[in-house]
């Protein structure tokens, strides 16, 4: 057992040592030529510095020094060994589960703004240094930042994948400037998922008219009404599209869009459900798919496992097939089947799934 009393002391010796170094030695020297700098000056001749000016010049690199020094102390902590994608892991779960927020909806100042993962930048320099050169963790720009830091987002994501997610709890005054990044960034979306109200999805419905090619999620909910997709969404052309969650929105079942799914849902509003629309049939003007549109559908998945329609999105009826009996449906992947209305039982002969049949 070593004597605390030894550590103490040799504690102190070793930090007489480096205070005589640093404030009796180096220091010292440094003022004086300092001074004779200063006294060397012509008399009454106009100085081009004042000496407290340096002063504060050299409290800056003595600053920027002991910066230096903590950074090899840290260099020598056990989790200083940990690899760099190893700290690029951990501060990614933080990013998932903290993202950047506000501590009451109702009052979004900058005093309520909690900053969620992007603490992790301020541990040390080295964390600092993980986090901004790792761009899979500023993919998804909080856009409660504002319009620059939220910019800086995208620009540190470099080429990788964006996650765009906007709900109605995010400032008011956001909506005009996510619309614009819809707009200049569609085609390096991965995952997209918006909620708002009619005005707000509309706007954004519109911006998004460019191809999405790296498009592999697409979540929209519109609240309050239901809402019909433009016909040129993503232009058509989202060939990576594989999980569609609609609410409250609906789409021609026509679209390319909706073709080599491995999930599809389609329900109605909690608004809608509640009685302010007719429950048990879509809205004027929105026709439910005829059971052709809806096989067209299921046969160019393949891979669906999933597939949720909900009240008055499913044909009432056994629509009778203008041309030949369409070839069977064969589902590669396990397929699980929510409907509140679903067609008749018949039907499940066209449709091969016993997962499908089984739910009916």
């Amino acid at each position: 057992m070593v004597d605390k009393s030894l550590i103490d002391v040799h504690h102190q010796e070793a930090f007489a040592s480096a205070r005589d170094y640093w404030l009796l030695g180096a220091f010292d020297i440094r003022l004086q030529e300092l001074s004779g700098s200063r006294e060397a000056a012509s008399p009454g001749a106009r100085p081009t510095w004042d000496f407290q000016t340096q002063l504060g010049l050299e409290l800056h690199a003595l600053s920027y020094l002991t910066i230096s020094v903590k950074r090899r102390w840290n260099d020598l902590s056990p989790v200083a060994k940990l690899p760099d994608e190893l700290i690029a892991l951990i501060i990614s779960f933080h990013a998932e589960n903290q993202p950047p927020s506000f501590l009451c909806s109702t009052a979004m100042t900058p005093l309520s703004l909690r900053l969620g993962w992007l603490v992790n930048t301020h541990v040390c320099h080295r964390w600092r240094h993980v986090a901004m050169t790792h761009a899979s963790l500023w993919v998804r720009p909080p856009f409660l930042l504002g319009c620059s830091r939220d910019r800086e987002f995208i620009t540190r994501a470099a080429s990788a994948g964006l996650v765009i997610r906007c709900d109605e709890s995010l400032p008011s005054n956001s909506t005009s400037f996510i619309s614009e990044i819809l707009s200049e960034q569609s085609d390096r979306t991965v995952d997209l998922g918006l909620s708002h109200y009619v005005t707000a999805m509309q706007n954004f419905a519109n911006t998004l008219t460019r191809p999405a090619p790296m498009l592999k999620s697409l979540t929209l909910e519109c609240k309050g009404a239901v809402m019909v997709l433009p016909a040129d969404l993503f232009a058509g052309y989202a060939p990576q599209l594989r999980n569609v969650r609609f609410k409250g929105v609906h789409l021609s079942w026509d679209s390319e869009l909706l073709r080599n799914l491995c999930e599809l849902s389609i329900t109605r509003t909690a608004k809608e459900l509640s009685g302010f629309t007719f429950i048990d049939r879509p809205p004027p003007g929105i026709r439910p798919p005829t059971q052709k549109q809806l096989l067209n559908v299921l046969r160019s998945s393949q891979n669906l496992h999933t597939l949720a329609l909900g009240l008055g999105w499913l044909p009432s009826v056994v629509d009778a097939l203008e041309d030949e009996d369409p070839p069977p449906f064969h589902p590669s992947a396990p397929f699980a089947f929510v409907g509140a209305r679903p067609m008749s039982r018949g039907s499940c002969s066209i449709v091969h799934s016993p997962h499908l049949a089984d739910s009916l």
